[in-house]
């Protein structure tokens, strides 16, 4: 755990919000996973939520990479906007995923908190925490992307 915090503090453009936002979710995921299997509910859900996240962090690490590319043309070459706005709009597409996930884990561990066995309340209170600040981070990424 170390090193993934050492990762992201690095100074280094990736992994970033995109990168911490996936894996908050997937965090969020696992905490709705233990408080469901606690109820006696299917952790199916929770579990492909998880591993979704997570590959959504892989792919975020070089999600903004084109941008980074386009920025470094000249700044007189006539295809530099367009290409920095196609890389933009890409880019723009990995954090909306990982919201659409957070989401999702932010409606499951809702459920959770309401009737889930409430000694794990606590646990699916956390995970829809996280998962509600996954989802607000990354959505604040695409909007920023596509400004």
């Amino acid at each position: 755990m170390s090193q993934l915090l050492d990762d992201l503090a690095a100074k280094t453009p990736a992994p970033g919000g995109g990168w911490a936002a996936a894996w908050t979710a997937a965090m969020a995921a696992a905490l709705a996973e233990m408080a469901a299997a606690f109820s006696d509910r299917s952790v199916e859900q929770a579990r492909a939520l998880r591993a979704e996240a997570l590959a959504l962090g892989e792919r975020d690490l070089t999600a903004y990479q084109p941008v980074l590319d386009a920025m470094r043309l000249p700044k007189d070459d006539p295809g530099r906007a367009d290409q920095i706005e196609a890389a933009k709009r890409a880019a723009a597409e990995t954090p909306r995923e990982i919201a659409r996930v957070a989401g999702e884990v932010e409606g499951l561990a809702e459920e959770l908190v309401a009737d889930g066995n409430p000694h794990l309340e606590g646990d699916a209170n956390a995970g829809l925490v996280l998962a509600r600040a996954a989802r607000e981070a990354a959505e604040r990424l695409v909007e920023i992307n596509l400004r």
